[in-house]
């Protein structure tokens, strides 16, 4: 591993006027984010007299943050896939009027969002 040279070393953004580097203004301004996806298909009916249809799902979680853990991870990989695909397992192949809330909620593809 080499040193930074002297010319090479963060510079004050405003000379003078304290001690904010180009580094640490990018720093500030960098987030992390991880999505994690699960799909499945199931079907709905749209009441009172829709036909029943089949749709694929997907059911997506975004996880933003500033900062990452101390092994460099968002948030859990592993946990929140298995939680995705719990939920995911719950409307499968299913008939999404049968599952409450959508036994009397109608089930648009934005209540199910």
């Amino acid at each position: 591993m080499t040193a930074l040279s002297e010319s090479a070393a963060p510079r004050p953004l405003h000379p003078g006027r304290g001690g904010t580097t180009a580094g640490d203004a990018l720093a500030t301004c960098l987030s992390f984010e991880l999505g994690i996806d699960s799909f499945f298909g199931a079907s709905h009916a749209m009441r009172p007299e829709g036909a029943r249809h089949t749709h694929s799902f997907r059911i997506q979680a975004t996880f933003v943050t500033d900062e990452v853990d101390d092994e460099g991870m968002v948030v859990g990989f592993r946990e929140v896939s298995d939680l995705l695909e719990r939920e995911a397992k719950r409307y499968a192949n299913a008939h999404i009027n049968d599952i409450p809330p959508f036994d009397v909620v109608q089930p648009t593809g934005e209540n199910i969002a």
